[in-house]
């Protein structure tokens, strides 16, 4: 028997008492569930993908042959549904998607044969399927095949979705900013539109490797030096171009002010939205609502009084709400703050950010209690998330007294926080593993100070670290091993 939260019930009888040896089997039993469960979501992804290719091909060949028209797609529709109502790949938008999936791919097998992509051979097709495709889901595919124009497009984002594990959203979002295009393959009229050296100096920044000397690094930097360097560069370099800042492509601009967010550089974040704002009249609508969505995601974080001014600029209510939220949490105002999350998360119950930030309201309050429902959820959503491993991690260690299930997910959140690829994982680890160390009420006064100090002189401007000293500084007895503290 098992409660809403999918934590084993035990019944204990006369004959069978529940012990440590039973809880631990149990548990690797559950794990190698979800792992035969992964299997065969794979195996059955793949199985859909193979029959979307020979029905594809179907459609294709029939339509020629047999010259049937627009209507014969709604008619094979209405046919295949009345068979398998409950199958919902066979409305007519998605059989013309699988239809435009397959010429799109079919028309360059050679190319892709001769560019060495391993083919496969599908039961009641006669063209052979890219090998790479049976590993994106379906929805993946069809934004791929709406966005891409290319072919070689196309498979570098097959690649990213594969390699970098992206959601759906993920995925249109790399793809509005023209990631592809990014890495070497952009087209630019730097050259005639740019006076000398900056035009050399744009087309470098998009297609050259950085080099390193550039910067005149120490021979010993850290990962941090190089960032700091890189982003003070790139900002003046942007920032100097004046009135030729017009003539830089807005996907290039919107991606260099997120990678410098996520570097943490929010002045420079801040300085290259205002100048493209006053200098970029001439961009559509779509790229000026990404630059008021970062600059005031910015201003919020910086809990700058001008969020006001532009946050109105802003057309989409959910997003909206999220950043009034961001800035509240920001301010410590949590009312605030969890009134326009809830209002965000009413327009749209899947903006992860928004979920997210919830919990980071609740867990600023040390509501763990309401915390832990939905970062468990944040967590089963996208597991690979650091910032939801955290949270998840956080909620669970106030949750006293733990149980034997509590620790082992503890130290499995551990592990998954070790193991991950995330640029702030280290911290994070340090952090969790500081909080756990302290919570576990197994240390003295000193071990604990000297525990944290360890910790800062690693990472000394981690907030994490911080807020856990704090809260330690607090109520010192309430985490202390008994020692007449």
């Amino acid at each position: 028997m098992k409660n809403k939260d999918n934590i084993p019930q035990f019944v204990n009888s006369d004959s069978f008492m529940a012990d440590k040896n039973y809880v631990k089997w149990l548990s690797d039993l559950k794990k190698r569930f979800h792992i035969a469960q992964l299997k065969a979501a794979v195996k059955v992804n793949t199985e859909m993908l193979k029959f979307y290719w020979s029905l594809g091909e179907d459609i294709c060949e029939k339509q020629k042959r047999y010259k049937w028209g627009a209507n014969f797609m709604k008619r094979l529709s209405l046919d295949l549904r009345a068979e398998f109502p409950q199958a919902e790949g066979f409305s007519w938008s998605n059989l013309y998607k699988i239809r435009k999936w397959y010429l799109f791919y079919s028309s360059q097998i050679e190319f892709l044969y001769q560019a060495g992509t391993k083919l496969q051979k599908v039961d009641n097709a006669t063209t052979p399927m890219p090998d790479l495709l049976q590993f994106v889901p379906w929805r993946h595919q069809t934004v791929i095949v709406s966005k891409c124009t290319t072919i070689n497009a196309a498979l570098f984002y097959l690649n990213k979705v594969i390699e970098d594990n992206m959601s759906r959203t993920e995925l249109e979002h790399v793809i509005k900013a023209q990631l592809y295009e990014h890495t070497g393959k952009a087209l630019n009229n730097f050259d005639v539109t740019l006076p000398q050296p900056q035009n050399a100096l744009a087309t470098e920044i998009i297609k050259d490797p950085y080099k390193l000397d550039f910067f005149s690094l120490p021979s010993k930097f850290s990962e941090m030096d190089l960032e700091n360097k890189l982003a003070t560069n790139i900002t003046r370099f942007l920032l100097e171009l004046g009135k030729g800042f017009a003539y830089v492509m807005p996907s290039i601009v919107i991606s260099t002010v997120i990678d410098l967010y996520n570097q943490g550089s929010y002045d420079s974040v801040k300085d290259i939205c205002l100048h493209a704002l006053e200098h970029c009249s001439s961009y559509t609508e779509e790229p000026l609502q990404e630059l008021y969505y970062r600059l005031c995601q910015v201003l919020a974080r910086m809990k700058d009084r001008i969020f006001f001014t532009y946050i109105d600029k802003i057309k989409d209510k959910g997003s909206k709400d999220f950043l009034y939220g961001f800035y509240y949490r920001y301010k410590e105002d949590y009312s605030k703050a969890e009134e326009y999350l809830l209002k965000a998360l009413d327009f749209n119950s899947n903006m992860q950010i928004a979920r997210r930030e919830l919990v980071n309201v609740y867990l600023n309050q040390e509501k763990y209690t309401k915390a832990l429902p939905l970062a468990k959820e944040n967590y089963n959503r996208k597991s690979t998330n650091s910032y939801h491993i955290e949270a998840y991690f956080r909620c669970l260690l106030n949750h006293y007294p733990w149980n034997t299930e509590t620790e082992d997910t503890l130290n499995r959140l551990l592990k998954e926080m070790e193991e991950n690829f995330s640029k702030r994982k280290d911290e994070l680890l340090a952090s969790m593993q500081l909080e756990y160390f302290i919570k576990s009420r197994n240390h003295t006064k000193e071990e604990i100070k000297e525990k944290i100090q360890e910790t800062l002189i690693v990472y000394p401007n981690s907030p994490q670290v911080y807020r856990i000293k704090e809260e330690f500084e607090r109520d010192k007895s309430r985490f202390c091993k008994s020692c007449n503290c």
